[in-house]
């Protein structure tokens, strides 16, 4: 089923692609054949680095907007059950933060998302205290913001010329299907007789 692979390398440099220090790419018409192997996978590589650790290694994440769209708040909450410490960075009010993101923050930073000066000051005055590894946001908007905030800091990532298809969601279905990678069908459209051509065109029951 591994159609596709690159495993890391001790000592090799932090990686700057999306790809991160390593891959398995996992092919199969079945999701749920596909579901397992990955679980596979990850149990052999978790019971590998259990055994090669000599401690355990905390990683201090920062998520931009951690507890919106509601579905980030899942993400969060998943960050900090596999360990990482999450520190959130929002324009939420602390008290309008889901519960699954408010009780899984280890700190929250509350700054204008659209204030990126803001946004910088923050998180540079707080790297003054606390080590920062990475800085993720899953939500399109702000991709490019926690690009830049990388290259602020010097952290690896996808630099901001990386992430500039990533905040267009068609531009970002395009890249995809470009490496391959199965994504719903899609189209972009700017006006009401667009939309109907690409209804048509993809082949939605039309109501």
């Amino acid at each position: 089923l591994v159609v596709d692979s690159r495993l890391p390398r001790p000592g090799q440099p932090a990686s700057t692609s999306y790809e991160g220090e390593g891959y398995v790419t996992v092919r199969h018409e079945d999701t749920d054949v596909v579901r397992q192997a990955l679980a596979e996978i990850l149990r052999g590589l978790r019971a590998e680095l259990a055994e090669a650790a000599e401690e355990p290694v905390v990683v201090n994440v920062v998520m931009i907007s951690p507890g919106f769209p509601l579905e980030q708040s899942y993400f969060t909450r998943a960050l900090a059950q596999a360990g990482a410490t999450v520190i959130g960075v929002g324009d939420q009010p602390p008290h309008a933060l889901p519960r699954e993101a408010r009780d899984h923050l280890a700190h929250y930073e509350h700054v204008s998302l659209a204030d990126e000066p803001a946004v910088l000051a923050a998180l540079r005055g707080l790297s003054r205290h606390v080590r920062i590894d990475r800085v993720e946001c899953l939500w399109e908007p702000y991709v490019v913001l926690a690009a830049r905030v990388r290259e602020h800091l010097g952290l690896p990532g996808m630099t901001v010329q990386q992430a500039l298809p990533y905040r267009d969601k068609e531009r970002m279905k395009q890249v995809l299907d470009a490496a391959g990678i199965r994504t719903p069908r899609h189209a972009a459209a700017s006006s009401v007789h667009e939309v109907w051509e690409a209804a048509e065109r993809i082949g939605y029951p039309l109501c």
